[in-house]
């Protein structure tokens, strides 16, 4: 019966440990995200986010030749706000909160996969009229519409930091997908596309869950 007891001890004991080892947290910067977008090469606007990094992952592989690469694995929690501008038709504001998973190889080049939900408001170019039911005409003051607005998207870009810790700047490309509904009780996809940088907050960090592996 003791021994039991005693086995029993060392095996709590053990996985209390294993817990501890696991939790690891790491002091890491936020990153200001800044662009110009394209939507469906007929307009134009600008893109401000916020990332906010929740957790990481640091993948060490060690080669025959006991050389060392480290792939990063990060996950951010964004908020953005956006815009673009289509000559003669409308412009669209939207503001969302997102998910972004980003894998940094150990030479700086990346890629990366976003998910954002959120609001979207156009305002519809030159002057709208309404008629109602007596054939009275009056002018529309701030014509446009309000959607719910779903957003995917996926880029490559390039971290200089890998290389040189002193320069905390990336620049990307992305391609996205806007699903605006309700369209005319129907839904409208707008593929936007994205050329920007990714820039290191240095006055604010916040201590992430990170992860580490060894292959």
């Amino acid at each position: 019966m003791k021994k039991n007891i005693f086995l029993l001890i060392l095996f709590s004991a053990t996985l209390l440990c294993y817990g501890q080892d696991d939790k690891i947290y790491t002091p890491t910067n936020w990153n200001t995200k800044v662009s110009f977008n394209t939507s469906s090469l007929k307009g134009y606007g600008m893109h401000i986010g916020l990332e906010y990094p929740f957790r990481k992952v640091e993948v060490t592989k060690i080669k025959k030749s006991s050389k060392q690469k480290q792939i990063l694995k990060n996950n951010y929690i964004t908020g953005n706000v956006s815009f673009y501008n289509q000559n003669n038709y409308h412009t669209n504001l939207y503001m969302t909160v997102g998910y972004t998973k980003r894998r940094i190889g150990h030479k700086g080049f990346f890629q990366e996969f976003s998910i954002e939900t959120g609001y979207s408001r156009t305002f519809l170019a030159g002057k709208t009229y309404s008629v109602d039911n007596t054939g009275v005409i009056t002018e529309v003051s701030n014509p446009g519409y309000n959607y719910f607005l779903l957003n995917i998207g996926g880029g490559l870009g390039y971290d200089f930091s890998k290389r040189k810790p002193s320069i905390p700047l990336s620049v990307f490309v992305e391609l996205n997908v806007n699903l605006l509904t309700p369209y005319s009780s129907k839904s409208m996809y707008k593929p936007t596309l994205e050329i920007g940088v990714i820039y290191r907050l240095p006055i604010l960090s916040t201590d992430t869950r990170t992860i580490k592996k060894t292959k």
